[in-house]
């Protein structure tokens, strides 16, 4: 509904301006009805919560913690005990229901939420309240890369139009779609940006904004990308449980959080942080569908009391380190995707994928950028920035091979294939075969 999106963005954009304790009070507020309602209506809560009679116990936002975290496995194994006792007739037609494929999709690990109407138009406000504050105006076009294209009917009265690129398109094709489009606001996934950067580090076109999501930025993928389009780049978070988690703002120090939808939190070692990165736990405030409280979302991340020079008071994400499997401890070191990449960053490499095979064996697939390049001297470049990065001893092996891009357009470039990584969580989603 087009007037509750218009009110809810009127009111985010003064509720990310309020202090700090008036946003824990709205959360508080909205945590002990979510809690209450969950109770009521989800056998899942019902059925675990019974024993201590949480939801009568909520006082604070501390009180969160006496929950249990749940994670992706969980989910999937109870199922339909996630949705909501009095569902609409037909809980699963996506004209009634937004339904959402979570991430995963590619090895079966995944499941479909459900999110309702009036939740939707708040996710969908909070997303252009992200774009709002980097500038973006909905008169304006946006170059747009998604696996399919798609119509509202907004479009048609020239709002929020967007001219689509599919992952089926070459990437030569997609920089010269890129440059002819020539808009104003270029909306990517990082791993692809950073491949097509890569073939041409310098742009034609200069966008107001380069808005990057849904993967993992690194400092040098970021610099890389702002210098070939001469512009800023503003990275949002978010996953399909919860859609937006958190965007950048001008000032580059995080993520805002968006908490007025929900409450994040950052465990480590079964307590709360702040300032160390730990395990991200998201709490959903609104949908009351297919409500997820105290959902590992698998990635690790950290969060500050640091306040943004912005002027927003919302709370920062500083910084998402990716999924907690494709984080490797290799040689008494941590090693994060973003490390790796870094590594790399200077070779001349079109396209790479570092993965995790066996426990102590690691493979690296690459694409030279040209067909000039030596094959024997850019396997021993590579070698020699992951053994500085990695240490010598570890077990690897670099081969030249072109690793596809995902069905759904992105580009995984650090993978943990073990069985730990995949998880062994069973297909259960109903709609797999959908």
């Amino acid at each position: 509904m087009l007037s509750r999106k218009l009110y809810y963005l009127q009111w985010l954009l003064k509720s990310e301006r309020w202090p700090q304790k008036k946003i824990e009070k709205f959360q508080l507020k909205r945590l002990k009805w979510i809690i209450n309602y969950c109770y009521r209506n989800i056998r899942f809560y019902r059925k675990v919560w019974k024993e201590n009679d949480s939801p009568k116990k909520i006082n604070c936002l501390k009180d969160i913690e006496k929950f249990p975290i749940i994670n992706r496995k969980m989910v999937m194994e109870n199922y339909s005990d996630f949705i909501v006792n009095y569902p609409k007739k037909n809980i699963f037609d996506e004209k009634i229901y937004y339904t959402g494929l979570t991430s995963g999709s590619s090895s079966g690990h995944s499941f479909r939420t459900l999110i309702n109407e009036k939740t939707w138009d708040l996710y969908e406000a909070i997303y252009l309240r992200g774009l709002v504050s980097i500038g973006y105006s909905p008169l304006k076009k946006m170059s747009y890369y998604w696996y399919e294209s798609y119509k509202k009917w907004y479009h048609k009265i020239r709002i929020m139009r967007k001219d689509f690129i599919l992952p089926s398109t070459s990437v030569e094709k997609q920089i010269e779609l890129i440059e002819k489009f020539d808009n104003p606001y270029v909306y990517y996934f990082p791993s692809i940006l950073y491949i097509l950067t890569k073939i041409n580090p310098q742009f034609k076109t200069r966008p107001k904004a380069v808005i990057t999501h849904a993967e993992v930025i690194s400092k040098k993928m970021r610099k890389r990308i702002e210098n070939a389009f001469d512009s800023k780049v503003y990275d949002q978070y978010g996953t399909t449980e919860f859609n937006e988690i958190g965007w950048g703002c001008e000032e580059n120090l995080g993520y805002h959080i968006n908490s007025e939808a929900l409450i994040l939190e950052i465990i480590k070692n079964k307590e709360k942080v702040f300032g160390e990165m730990g395990n991200i736990i998201i709490s959903d405030l609104w949908n009351t569908t297919f409500p997820l409280i105290r959902y590992s979302i698998g990635d690790l991340g950290m969060v500050t009391h640091e306040k943004c020079s912005c002027g927003r008071r919302l709370p920062l994400l500083k910084s998402v380190e990716g999924r907690k499997t494709d984080i490797f401890h290799i040689n008494k070191r941590t090693i994060t995707p973003k490390t790796i990449i870094d590594s790399l960053d200077e070779l001349p490499l079109k396209k790479f994928d570092f993965n995790k095979i066996r426990k102590d064996e690691f493979l690296l697939n690459f694409v030279p950028l040209n067909e000039h390049i030596k094959k024997e001297k850019i396997t021993k470049d590579i070698k020699n920035k992951l053994f500085i990065t990695l240490g010598k001893n570890i077990n690897l092996r670099v081969q030249m091979n072109n690793t596809p891009i995902l069905r759904r357009g992105k580009f995984k470039m650090v993978n943990n294939q073990t069985k730990q990584g995949l998880n062994d969580i069973i297909k259960l989603d109903p709609f797999s075969e959908k």
